[in-house]
């Protein structure tokens, strides 16, 4: 994330100065004269700030001083746009449209009425049009290239934000998005090319180089990716983006306290925030440092007590530091923030069952499994938390269950074929294990290291020997 500038120049001040002088007429409840410039000075003031309601009373007061101005229309037009009411904006443009028919502003704002509406091909042959009438065609290039984006098609996307960069190498919203087109077109090697080229013409662009890192690390070359960050931190060292996207790479790479120290380095150029502290903790959790993971964790839920991810953190790393009772409460915590995550009851549900608090665990695997009955990893860990209890015929009961949820899963008709082995059902097994050795060979290997007892029976060997070939 680039850093903020501020600025102020002459034209600032003077349309501050208008502003100001129009505020007083109105609390004076006086008529002053304005000019069409300075009436777009203080509509813009309002729309810039967000204050629609006084924007629209500003517009109306502007065209009944000019009701000929057809500058004035469009801004009428532009704030019904804003306001959700694109019909009337649309019906106001008309009335310009009639008497500026080569107006390039018309049709740039019609092409933004008509995306809003969802019409992206009318909102196309618009920006079309107003290309043809326009000196700056980069802007409406990309504003082409996002109606293809919400038409699906990425390829011509991509195309026209290579267009705009072409025009105006400086933009950088251009250039982000390009890489997110390659990613969405599977093309990420394409994306190195293409930054590694443009970066031979424009080698400052601190934005070519962190979508460079980021190709590199979805592609998880992470060690390119980190040179590719640093050079974007070189030329902007205020770039807090490129110091997070380097601490992720180099924490890929087991780099825990790099990744620690440059996590931390973001604070000096944005505010602490949620997801950092996370990521440190999460730093710490994989160098198992385990309080110093606890502390960020909980530094993430102060910072967004809404993040149950942090919350459920919190408790898997006290389960790790032997303090699974402890981190209980802050596992249901996580669970209160999201009822309706399955991963989360599945989690539950097996965290209760090594604390053994066996209702308990027996509750949370039945709502995992009511929330997400395709999930083989839940059927596998509820019937295995019955076949534990020595209930063997009620985790055969769970894999029928599941495999009927199911269809043709190895892994599912191995560790059937384990319970009915252990129940003295041999038959049955072996229908099971050679549904497995059919469908994935190589994972009966899952059935021998769950049921070490079934690689000492000859009829289970020879059936695996038998589809060996």
């Amino acid at each position: 994330m680039a850093e903020r500038r501020e600025y102020k120049d002459k034209n600032d001040e003077n349309s501050l100065t208008t502003v100001v002088r129009y505020e007083e007429m109105l609390e004076n409840e006086k008529q002053y004269f304005f000019d069409v410039d300075q009436f777009e000075d203080i509509i813009d003031h309002y729309v810039n700030n967000g204050e629609l309601k006084e924007a629209n009373s500003a517009v109306h007061f502007a065209i009944s001083q000019h009701p000929f101005s057809t500058e004035l229309v469009l801004k009428k037009a532009q704030i019904l746009a804003d306001t959700r009411k694109p019909h009337k904006a649309l019906k106001a443009i008309a009335q310009v449209e009639s008497i500026e028919p080569g107006n390039p502003d018309i049709f740039l704002l019609k092409g933004n009425i008509y995306s809003q509406l969802r019409e992206h091909k009318k909102a196309i042959n618009c920006y079309r049009t107003a290309l043809e009438r326009a000196d700056d065609k980069a802007e409406i290039w990309m504003y082409i290239a996002f109606e293809y984006q919400n038409l699906g098609n990425n390829v011509k996307a991509l195309d026209y934000f290579k267009k705009t960069v072409l025009e105006d190498p400086d933009n950088e919203l251009a250039l982000y998005e390009i890489a997110f087109c390659y990613e969405l077109n599977d093309s990420l090697e394409d994306s190195i090319g293409y930054y590694t080229e443009f970066l031979e013409t424009y080698p400052f662009s601190h934005a070519a180089w962190y979508n460079l890192g980021i190709s590199y690390s979805k592609l998880k070359k992470y060690s390119e990716a980190i040179d590719a960050y640093e050079f974007a931190i070189a030329i902007d060292e205020n770039f807090a983006s490129a110091y997070f996207n380097k601490a992720n790479a180099l924490a890929n790479l087991n780099r825990y306290q790099e990744a620690i120290d440059l996590y931390e380095e973001t604070f000096k150029y944005e505010e602490p925030d949620a997801i950092t502290f996370y990521y440190i903790g999460e730093c710490y959790e994989n160098a198992e440092q385990y309080e110093d993971a606890i502390i960020h964790y909980t530094k993430a839920t102060k910072a967004d007590p809404e993040m149950a991810d942090a919350w459920l953190s919190i408790a898997m790393v006290m389960e790790l530091a032997n303090r699974a009772i402890e981190g209980l409460k802050f596992l249901e915590k996580a669970i209160d923030l999201e009822p309706e995550n399955s991963e989360y009851w599945h989690i539950y549900g097996n965290y209760l069952q090594k604390l053994q608090y066996n209702y308990e665990a027996e509750h949370a695997y039945h709502e995992a499994i009511s929330l997400d009955p395709q999930n083989k990893h839940i059927w596998l860990d509820y019937s295995e938390f019955y076949f534990n209890k020595g209930s063997t015929e009620r985790a055969i009961e769970l894999m029928l269950e599941g495999m009927g949820n199911i269809w043709s899963n190895a892994e599912l008709e191995y560790r059937i074929a384990a319970y009915y082995l252990d129940n003295k059902e041999r038959n049955k097994a072996c229908a099971h294990l050679v549904n497995g050795l059919e469908l994935d060979y190589p994972k009966h290997k899952n059935l021998l290291s769950f049921y070490p007892q079934a690689g000492e029976l000859e009829t289970v060997t020879d059936l695996i020997a038998l589809y060996r070939d």
